[in-house]
């Protein structure tokens, strides 16, 4: 197994406990990621991207500390639920899978 494959199945397991988290919160009602989920809140498909794990966590302790006005609930996340969506937040790295079913296609969409 080459070190690249083994790195990104670690990040995945690690991970696991963070999705379970987000679900049970019921993040995905106003957030979403890869094509589904909400609509309210900014779409995360790359927020490991745009915002490094210590702004995860910060953001996430009391969102109205940094911005007053928003619409997002404090969710008083325990130390380890906390811990575990910063996590899996940080593994969100890679852009939505392209839906074109073929060339043929691909060429429309392009065109």
């Amino acid at each position: 197994m080459s070190a690249l494959l083994s790195l990104a199945l670690a990040a995945a397991f690690a991970a696991e406990p963070g999705r379970a988290v987000f679900d049970a919160a019921g993040c995905g009602a106003c957030h979403k990621i890869d094509g589904r989920g909400g609509n309210t809140g900014p779409d995360l498909s790359l927020v490991g991207f745009r915002r490094s794990a210590e702004w995860l966590r910060l953001w996430l302790r009391d969102p109205r500390a940094w911005k007053p006005d928003t619409h997002m609930p404090n969710l008083r996340l325990q130390p380890g639920d906390l811990n575990a969506i910063v996590e899996y937040l940080a593994t969100l790295k890679t852009a939505p899978r392209a839906r074109a079913r073929s060339v043929e296609e691909g060429r429309r969409l392009f065109s």
